[in-house]
């Protein structure tokens, strides 16, 4: 499938779907998505993604129908936008997905994006980069549960984990993201937009688990832009479309910036920069309970910042978890 007008495949109301062994590669068009998933029952697998928008992306655009029992596996993926998305259209849900053995790298083209001018602040100097590795999100009153990702390499990406429940809809319903598992992800990033899982108040973003993941991530040498960001309050941003830089300023962390989770695990978690010296926490949270980091390794700021560094949460727990001066996943 060639350069389509808009989404290149998109599943709308299907029932039992199977593909395998496409090649799809669009970049023609601002919203040349590659696969579009508003279905039910659907295996992907064995496939070749290259397009402009998202590649991968489940969209919810009913809250009487949701979308559930999906399995994507042996594909290479490659986006200017996101790679794997779990779209702005979430008005119904997400249940029961698995994303297994997935390859994701530069786009071959990128004619319309120019990413490293309009995200030059943000540390981006690439032409041709995706914007997130995984980013899920549940922002119009809908939900993402039990969703497992795994076994993923991703390179070229500003940032590889973005996970977001917030609330675009007019009306009161509450989005919910939980029992999320993503394990076995080796990724290098491409900007200074740090991983972030954030929830805005009155929602529910809980029981998440990264387990055996290696971040490799840009440093920000923009120092005094590096230090003021330890000290700047990050917006809340309730209602602005969900994406990396979408709160405007850079964030206080390296490694991932936290908002209201409850229960998130990370097990064997490595976090090091690379290019430059980086004066970040490594982990920056607010309103955390039950974070439990084991058998992590991280590399410490350059500077004097704390490596964690919680407000208004639970005392974290931490066990055998190491500090090195040094990077180590290059």
């Amino acid at each position: 499938m060639y350069n389509g007008a808009t989404w290149t495949l998109n599943l709308l109301r299907c029932d039992t779907v199977f593909i395998s062994r496409i090649h799809i590669n669009s970049h023609e068009n601002f919203n040349n998505d590659g696969i579009d998933i508003d279905a039910k029952n659907v295996v992907i697998t064995n496939s070749i993604i290259d397009c402009d928008d998202d590649a991968i992306c489940f969209k919810s655009h009913s809250r009487d129908f949701i979308v559930e029992n999906v399995a994507v596996s042996n594909c290479v993926i490659s986006s200017n936008c996101s790679f794997i998305k779990f779209e702005t259209a979430t008005l119904g849900g997400f249940k029961n997905i698995t994303i297994t053995n997935c390859v994701m790298k530069k786009c071959t083209a990128s004619k319309l994006r120019n990413w490293n001018k309009f995200l030059s602040k943000f540390g981006v100097t690439d032409a041709i980069t995706g914007i997130g590795g995984i980013s899920l999100e549940a922002v119009d009153g809908g939900f993402a549960d039990q969703i497992a990702i795994s076994n993923l390499s991703m390179t070229d990406v500003q940032t590889p984990i973005f996970i977001r429940v917030g609330h675009r809809n007019k009306d009161e319903q509450k989005s919910y993201i939980k029992n999320v598992i993503i394990s076995n992800v080796t990724a290098t990033s491409a900007s200074w937009i740090t991983n972030s899982i954030t929830c805005v108040e009155g929602h529910i973003l809980k029981n998440i688990t990264l387990r055996d993941c290696y971040f490799n991530l840009k440093a920000c040498t923009d120092e005094k832009s590096a230090l003021k960001s330890l000290e700047t309050f990050v917006p809340e941003k309730v209602s602005t479309y969900p994406e990396n830089r979408m709160f405007g300023t850079l964030l206080p962390a390296y490694g991932f910036f936290l908002r209201r989770v409850d229960n998130l695990t990370m097990d064997n978690v490595q976090m090091s920069y690379f290019g430059g010296n980086d004066q970040r926490h490594v982990v920056f949270g607010e309103n955390i309970r039950g974070l439990r980091m084991m058998n992590c390794i991280w590399q410490k700021p350059f500077g004097s910042a704390e490596s964690i560094k919680l407000k208004n949460s639970e005392k974290p727990y931490i066990f055998n978890c190491k500090e090195v001066k040094e990077s180590f996943l290059q």
